[in-house]
């Protein structure tokens, strides 16, 4: 008989607690039939030793119808014996050839089952891997796009105020550098009218004018010069304010578009946020999705499992079930050999009886 240390286990092997109790019990029923068996021999060969003793108890006597009984008997347990012994051992083979095929059976279901679980279970994972991966991707490459886009925009703003406060800083210092022309333009015509008035009053000079009239024609030449330099001043004055009345104009634009750059930032930065919040919810509703999915999937794996296993629990017992038939039937069989024996035993009494009566009437 083979021992419980020949069988290895392995990982996915069967429950050693759920179906060690049953192989010990088939055990027990193969060392019961192993009894009967040595049983039966140790009867067929005391049988055997007590037919000898008879025939040669017949023989020293000579009855002749004994010894033909004695043969006949002999045949019969010999018979007997070839079927008790067919019978054990079939019943042995049977019993181990569906003990294997049952563990083999069910060691194939429980493994198959547990196979596809883990396939189902990393499958799952796999896919939640993925579908995060996915997200935070999408959710990196909006925000990104985002960022790229406010930092655009900011430095086009930035770059036309600088345009403008640069065409406004060109466009006073013209003013300024046309206005200084203008001014050494007209002191210098001022200067150069007035010597030339001086040259004439010299030039020609009337004797019969007096000197106080030639005072008065100076003073009037000096009073219409202070007139035109006013003049002048006035216009200088004038163009000055205008220049400075455009270069705040231009000074004024940068700064308004300057204004509506930070603006458009400020409002970039919120829909930024607003988009960053977007792409956060939409990542936790796909990574939300995704555990759901592996959660189902991991759910349908462990029903399919469960099913399996319990399909394999099932077969295991119908298997069992049919090794207890059989080992009823062997235990028929066993009593139909008894009684066979029994009837044998019987048979032999009576002949051996009526085998002395017939001896003690011939004396």
């Amino acid at each position: 008989m083979a021992t419980e240390e020949s069988f290895s286990r392995v990982l996915r092997g069967y429950d050693p607690a759920e179906v060690d109790p049953l192989i010990q019990k088939l055990r027990r029923e193969l060392l019961t039939a192993n009894t009967l068996r040595d049983e039966t021999s140790l009867a067929l060969k005391q049988s055997e030793a007590r037919i000898a003793e008879l025939e040669l108890e017949v023989g020293l006597r000579g009855t002749p119808t004994v010894q033909g009984l004695s043969t006949s008997l002999n045949n019969k347990l010999k018979k007997a014996d070839k079927l008790a012994a067919g019978i054990v051992k079939r019943a042995e083979s049977d019993a181990l050839f569906i003990r294997s095929a049952a563990e083999k059976t069910s060691s194939q279901f429980i493994e198959a089952a547990r196979d596809d679980y883990e396939r189902a279970r990393t499958e799952a994972q796999a896919l939640s891997a993925s579908m995060a991966e996915q997200a935070r991707e999408l959710s990196e490459n909006i925000i990104a796009a985002a960022r790229t886009e406010a930092a655009a925009i900011v430095a086009s703003g930035q770059e036309e105020a600088q345009r403008l406060r640069g065409e406004a800083a060109t466009v006073a210092a013209n003013l300024r550098a046309e206005t200084r022309n203008e001014i050494a333009r007209m002191t210098a015509e001022a200067h150069r009218e007035a010597e030339e008035l001086k040259l004439i009053l010299v030039t020609n000079r009337d004797p019969n004018i007096s000197v106080d009239e030639e005072i008065v024609s100076l003073l009037k030449l000096n009073a219409d010069g202070a007139a035109v330099r006013a003049e002048m001043e006035q216009e200088l004055q004038t163009r000055h304010q205008e220049s400075l009345m455009q270069t705040d104009k231009y000074i004024g634009a940068a700064e308004a578009q300057l204004a509506t750059a930070r603006t458009r930032q400020r409002t970039l930065e919120a829909e930024l946020d607003a988009l960053e919040n977007a792409s956060k919810l939409q990542s936790e509703q796909i990574l939300e999705q995704a555990r759901l999915q592996a959660a189902k999937h991991v759910e349908h794996a462990d029903k399919l499992a469960r099913k399996k296993i319990s399909d394999a629990e099932k077969y295991v017992a119908a298997v069992i079930a049919s090794i207890y038939s059989h080992i009823e039937g062997i235990r028929a069989e066993r009593e139909s050999v008894a009684a066979f024996f029994d009837a044998l035993r019987l048979e032999l009494q009576n002949s051996l009886g009526d085998a002395v009566t017939t001896k003690k009437l011939d004396r």
